[in-house]
């Protein structure tokens, strides 16, 4: 499978965005929202639910290869704070990702890296 990603990517027809910017919310918030919203199946929630759990370790992973590609942020911090923090992040990036070298990178460390269980009540971010 890498090699169809690394060849579409090589071929310039896939790239890593310029930014990554997370904004996380503790699980029972999520939880509170679901039960709150009839208006959405929300199929499939436990599973993308656990799915955020790694979320943070993956974009660091990134920033490894590329510092200050990804940003994990309190969605719950006020929305003024927020703004100041973001709106100088989705300005032009002065170092393109080479997403090349970053596919590359994050291949491997999907190899290598053995996946945390995480429990079910802890926090994610």
């Amino acid at each position: 499978m890498t090699s169809f990603y690394r060849e579409a990517v090589t071929a310039g027809h896939l790239a890593f965005p310029d930014r990554y910017i997370l904004l996380a919310v503790a699980e029972p918030v999520l939880h509170e929202r679901k039960q709150g919203d009839a208006s959405r199946s929300r199929r499939n929630f436990a599973k993308h639910v656990s799915l955020l759990h790694h979320q943070p370790r993956y974009f660091a992973a990134m920033n490894a290869v590329s510092p200050g590609l990804a940003h994990v942020l309190d969605a719950g911090a006020p929305t003024a704070t927020l703004a100041e923090i973001v709106i100088p992040l989705i300005g032009p990036r002065h170092s393109a990702t080479d997403s090349l070298a970053l596919f590359q990178h994050l291949a491997d460390w999907l190899r290598m890296t053995v996946p945390k269980t995480v429990s079910a009540d802890s926090e994610w971010r």
